[in-house]
């Protein structure tokens, strides 16, 4: 069903004297209203504003109540701020009645509200006085949230973190935000599908943090008596999350502009993948929303169209602008061939797995992925580890922090990456444990490799858009900036004099921005202007921040310290994006950088920094923009998204196959020594498979041994292992009875799971079954030397797509996993939280699925079964108080003795608090670590301090 079919039966009611030119459209739609005394209240608290240039319009959802009509008409006769949308047709959906209303305004800005939202009187002065002081931007307030309970009321409303928004813990009020209306034209209105009915308002201001920046006023300026109307994302179950993480990264934005939005069908089923999750959504969402509308159902409804996207679930512990650099570049670009389902690691749940094609792993180091990883290798998924920082060694970068406090520092959490600690631990478990690790730097693929040699590395990339600009032109001052996180702090402080020289030296002629990491000591540079930019995880409006900005230089020192070595080319391809020329360390990251051609250098020395900023600013104006169009011209072809696709595209498959060969598969290729070798593009796909982690023999089958001997050293320099096999294969006897066995024999013994071979005559019938009968997979494929001259990376893609094709159902079906305590868990999950207040809620919602699957551990180990069993728990806090609540109802024969805190004293919630020091005189036989700051502190004194050898510990908390 189309939009329009619940918008175009309608009445618009308003005055005579309508308000002309209002500069703000309040939207407000009336769903279900049953208590007029609030719709009243609500409307009441709108037209008294201090602020009066505004037009309020109200949607009505088809709620046919005369007393409703009778209530509104009579604000319209007495207010010409006032239109009324009176639907004939209930929808069901306050997302299309919401687009239905900004359809009708007319105002600059817009803003939204609902029955049961209570305005204070400097709402709009508030929200208009700051947006209007920025350009194209969000601004939002708080709004309070009366709760009948002892613990007071709840407040809604923090400084934006894009990485909150998208993790699902909303810190934006519905009732608080004000925008420009123009922002539809650029990002599309709300998604009115039924499927998003409750997640709607979450999906939208995600789609507008991608590219509009976020300000925000720390005030009360609204109240509320709804939690679940301006917090759209809490409360919501597992399928409705399900359905967001399907739906989020599905480009449907042109779908939803304002043109075309009446043509947009609310209950496609076919924007997922899969007969059984579209039958589900069908019961779940679409048959409750008909009967609910009074809708009769279609019987014709196709569910089963083939929807051929491949669905990468990408799994990350906390969010971060590495994930799209990576990930969701690619995702754009070949939207009609992937769906990204991403997913924080606490919210992995099993029925987010049953329709995955591939997993990504990236910077998981927590307990609930190990379990889950190993989930979805049972069921025959392909997994993945991308890792673009060294982790293994990130402990190392402690003692440059030592200046922070002990808060500060814990926040970096260089303690919890320690060899030996349990997240260390977690992090090796997966790197060994998956079927490819995919690593961005030389450095990185070194650490892996003692866990994992199946390795292949990719390069960060930038969308080509963001690159297609010239050099800056600045007439009135040379701009030099940092951008970046505070990893460089350490940097910024040795070479800060360098800074205060050019500073003191050119003063005015000279401006200063810091991006991201803003120096502790930035007021001491006193002669030039300086301009600071606070850090974001929403990089695509950061890249359009960034691209819109005109700085000359971009300084980027880097420490030739071990971790710092394995970073990326990230600072030579934003300086490109903002029209300026890095100015880099002279170190490993950035050999491909030479000064003066596509870059400048400095040695790691005082007063190196700023000679070279002295010579570039000295520069001549014709000479930068020669170095700039050459760093432009390398980005765009080695490091544009556009120019790596099919490196992204080979990956995908490659991790595939490496899911069929599991860990120590070998692929063999066959060829017989007549083959034409003289032809490069032999050699050269040979070695590019291998470059993709895989164990490559090559075996070579005739009696010209001799002939190929220099291929044979080729191929073994290379790391390659060759197999001759001296025959006849022109003999049609010998080659069906002695070439067969000693192939297989071959093949056997170096664990062959592939087989590809050039030439038709050299697998005989005979020998393709007796393949695979021993589970052997022999592919034909005679496109290696490609007439039509394909590119490496695409004739590799369409060779790796064609294994998967006959590999998908050669021995290797996926299992249907079989959630075990599945009900069990349900009904804790329900016990827990079902009185639980809001705080304490979102707490419960980040850990329980870490804290489950930590507990199944103990409810499937036998030592346990029908024990009682004293314990502790460590961290007297809201966090220890959910695990007790949790380890109450999942092992009942538990019994909380008391909890320990190195910092607390006395009782919590009852119980006594004990000092780490003073365990010993507990007789306990368990303790459970629920603290995520003290978990270091914790595992440490534990593992240290011999307590009781009868004492087991867990971690509860990532």
């Amino acid at each position: 069903m189309k939009a329009e079919r619940f918008t175009t039966n309608c009445f618009l009611i308003k005055s005579n004297h309508l308000i002309e030119d209002p500069k703000v459209s309040i939207v407000m739609c009336v769903m279900n209203t049953e208590c007029y005394g609030e719709l009243i209240k609500t409307i009441d608290s709108i037209l008294c504003q201090l602020y009066d240039d505004f037009e309020l319009i109200i949607a009505n959802d088809g709620q046919k109540d005369e007393l409703l009509n009778k209530t509104i008409k009579a604000y319209v006769d007495k207010d010409n701020r006032i239109i009324y949308i009176n639907n004939n047709v209930k929808s069901g959906l306050e997302a299309l009645r919401i687009n239905q209303a900004l359809l009708c305004a007319r105002g600059e800005y817009v803003t939204y509200q609902f029955t049961g939202s209570y305005l204070k009187n400097n709402y709009l002065s508030e929200l208009i006085k700051e947006v209007k002081q920025h350009n194209d931007c969000i601004v939002y307030g708080k709004s309070e949230f009366k709760l009948k309970n002892p613990y007071g009321n709840y407040i809604l409303g923090s400084e934006f973190k894009y990485s909150n928004l998208i993790y699902c813990n909303n810190s934006i009020p519905n009732n608080a935000i004000i925008h420009k209306l123009s922002i539809f034209q650029e990002c599309g209105l709300m998604n009115c599908s039924v499927l998003l009915k409750k997640t709607f308002f979450w999906e939208f201001l995600l789609r507008i943090a991608s590219r509009k920046k976020f300000i925000y006023i720390n005030k009360v300026i609204t109240e509320c008596n709804s939690l679940k109307k301006i917090y759209n994302n809490i409360y919501i179950d597992d399928l409705d999350l399900m359905v967001f993480r399907n739906l989020e990264y599905v480009n449907i934005k042109s779908m939803l502009k304002p043109q075309k939005i009446n043509d947009y069908v609310i209950d496609d089923l076919n924007l997922v993948k899969g007969e059984e999750i579209k039958n589900k959504l069908l019961l779940k969402f679409i048959v409750p929303w008909c009967e609910d509308i009074g809708i009769k159902l279609s019987q014709e409804r196709n569910i089963q169209a083939v929807n051929k996207k491949k669905n990468l679930l990408v799994v990350k512990g906390e969010f971060d602008t590495s994930l799209d650099i990576m990930v969701t570049n690619f995702i754009k670009i070949l939207n009609d061939e992937y769906n990204m389902i991403y997913l924080p690691s606490s919210q992995l749940k099993e029925e987010f797995l049953e329709n995955i094609d591939l997993a990504i792993f990236h910077r998981t180091y927590d307990f609930a992925t190990n379990h889950y990883l190993n989930k979805l290798k049972c069921m025959g998924i392909p997994t993945s580890y991308w890792i673009d920082d060294d982790l293994l060694n990130f402990y190392k970068l402690k003692e440059e922090y030592g200046d922070l406090s002990p808060s500060q520092a814990s926040n970096k959490k260089f303690e919890l990456s320690i060899p030996g600690t349990s997240i260390y631990k977690e992090l090796e478990y997966q790197l060994r444990n998956v079927d490819v690790v995919v690593s961005y730097s030389p450095q990185i693929s070194n650490s892996v490799e003692k866990y994992n040699s199946r390795i292949m590395e990719l390069r960060l990339t930038v969308m080509k858009k963001y690159i297609e600009r010239e050099i800056s032109q600045n007439c009135d001052a040379f701009k030099i900036a940092f951008i970046g996180t505070d990893s460089r702090r350490a940097e910024i402080k040795f070479f800060w004099q360098d800074l205060l020289n050019i500073s003191n030296k050119y003063k005015s002629r000279v401006e200063f921005s810091f991006w991201g990491y803003i120096p502790e000591n930035v007021s001491t540079i006193k002669y030039s202007k300086v301009h600071t930019e606070g850090f974001t995880t929403s990089y695509y409006e950061y890249m359009n921040r960034l691209k819109n900005e005109n700085f000359d230089i971009i300084v980027s020192p880097l420490f030739n310290i071990e971790p710092k070595l394995a970073k990326g080319l990230t600072k030579y391809i934003e300086a490109a994006v903002c029209g300026a020329i890095g100015v880099y360390s002279n170190v490993k990251p950035y050999e491909s950088i030479e000064d003066g051609k596509n870059g400048f250098k400095f040695e790691n020395e005082k007063g190196k920094l700023a000679l070279k900023i002295e010579e570039i600013i000295e520069m001549d104006y014709i000479k930068r923009r020669k170095i700039f169009n050459s760093a432009k011209k390398d980005i765009i072809e080695r490091h544009s998204t556009e120019s790596q696709v099919y490196n992204f595209k080979v990956s995908i498959e490659a991790i595939r196959i490496h899911s069929f060969l599991r860990k120590n598969g070998t692929i063999c290729f066959i060829i017989s020594d007549s083959y034409d070798y003289r032809k490069n593009e032999f050699l050269n796909h040979i070695v590019y498979v291998k470059n993709y982690g895989f164990k490559i023999i090559v075996c070579i089958l005739g009696l010209g041994k001799c002939k190929i001997k220099h291929i044979c050293n080729i191929l073994r320099e290379s790391g390659i292992k060759v197999e001759f096999i001296s025959c006849n294969i022109y003999d049609e006897l010998e080659s069906s009875k002695v070439v067969n066995k000693k192939v297989i024999d071959m093949l056997l013994t170096n664990d062959v799971k592939i087989v590809y071979h050039f030439e038709k005559t050299l697998i005989s019938n005979d020998l393709h079954s007796e393949l695979r009968k021993l589970h052997i997979c022999n592919i034909f494929n005679e496109n290696i030397i490609d007439k039509n001259h394909d590119d490496l990376n695409l004739k590799v893609y369409k060779s790796f797509k064609k294994t998967n094709e006959i590999t998908n159902d050669f021995g290797n079906n996926k299992q249907i996993f079989k959630h075990r305590h599945k009900d069990f868990w349900n009904k804790i999950y329900h016990n827990v939280s079902i009185n639980m207040n809001v705080y304490d809620y979102i707490i419960f919602e980040k850990f329980f699925v870490g804290v489950k699957e930590q507990i199944n551990i103990i409810l499937n180990d036998e030592t346990y079964n029908n024990k009682n069993v004293k314990y502790v728990i460590w961290g007297a806090s809201n966090g220890g108080n959910i695990a007790k609540k949790i380890i109450d109802q999942a092992l009942p024969k538990f019994n909380l003795i008391a909890f320990v805190d190195r910092y607390k004293e006395g009782k919590f919630e009852e119980v006594n608090i004990y000092k780490p020091n003073e365990l010993d005189k507990l007789k306990v036989e368990y303790i459970f670590i629920a603290t995520s700051p003290g978990r270091y502190e914790a595992e440490k004194f534990l593992s240290k301090v011999k307590i009781n050898k009868e004492i087991d510990y867990m971690v509860l908390f990532s």
